[in-house]
């Protein structure tokens, strides 16, 4: 139960630095967009050089953003396949407990044969509900 709240917060953050990264990302097209408008606009020599090598700049940081958004949604997607099966092994084991009650408490009634079953379940409840398990 604890990994799979830890999956939910980490997939919670990548998702806001993804958000952040994609609107980071935008601005700077917007400003590669507004250098090259304005390196056309300038006729100089020395001006149009300088632009260029801003658009260089921005290209390369657009470039990086790109590599890091790439990367933080593979993230996001590794851990929604983590969460998904960290869901289904925790469901698993709740059906499982759910099949030994029943099995005790079906031994239960019966007069003495399953007491075994029923001793060996008391013992190892404890270990049950400490790992996420409980009677519910």
């Amino acid at each position: 139960m604890e990994a799979t709240e830890r999956l939910r917060v980490t997939k919670t953050s990548l998702e806001v630095s993804n958000e952040k990264l994609e609107s980071e990302l935008e601005n700077t097209k917007e400003r590669l967009r507004t250098a090259l408008s304005k390196a056309v606009a300038v006729g100089s020599d020395s001006k149009a050089s300088k632009a260029t090598v801003v658009t260089r700049m921005f290209e390369n940081k657009m470039k990086e953003l790109e590599r890091e958004l790439s990367q933080k949604t593979s993230s996001v997607s590794e851990l929604k396949q983590q969460l998904k099966e960290a869901k289904e092994r925790e469901e698993r084991a709740h059906t499982w407990a759910r099949q030994l009650e029943d099995q005790v408490r079906a031994n239960r009634t019966e007069s003495g044969t399953g007491q075994l079953i029923v001793e060996w379940y008391e013992c190892i409840k404890p270990s049950l509900t400490a790992g996420g398990l409980d009677d519910s």
